[in-house]
């Protein structure tokens, strides 16, 4: 004899409850970690060019913008509870560049764009439904 639909569909939602429990946003934390990463490599977009003295600096070259010894971008740490995750440079002189502080602003945590929390969401939905 065939099992009761109905013990099949409390089955089913017990199991999902129990993934829901263990769902961290470390995963979609990721996802943001990866966009922040694509706005270094493609240097910005928006983000204003390098001044003059920059450019002296660093013998004319162009190279990446916010990438001079690669320490800021390598110094991104991610903060992760059960119910958000936050992405924040590990080096002083990162928020200067968020915020403009001394220096052209170059926001390079500006990544909640509609496709950065979709594909967020997509991770999460793949990790609810295993």
């Amino acid at each position: 004899m065939a099992g009761d639909p109905l013990d099949d569909l409390r089955r089913v939602f017990a199991e999902l409850a129990d993934r829901t429990q263990a769902l961290t946003p470390d995963k979609p934390g990721e996802v943001l970690r990866e966009a922040i990463d694509q706005k270094f490599e493609q240097g910005g977009p928006g983000w204003p060019a390098l001044a003059p003295s920059t450019l002296d600096r660093r013998g004319g070259a162009v190279r990446q913008i916010l990438v001079d010894s690669g320490a800021l971008r390598e110094s991104m740490q991610m903060q992760v509870a059960s119910d958000y995750v936050e992405l924040f440079p590990g080096v002083p002189y990162g928020r200067k560049h968020v915020e403009g502080d001394g220096v052209p602003v170059r926001d390079f945590l500006d990544v909640l764009t509609d496709a950065t929390l979709d594909k967020a969401a997509d991770v999460l939905v793949a990790e609810l439904l295993g």
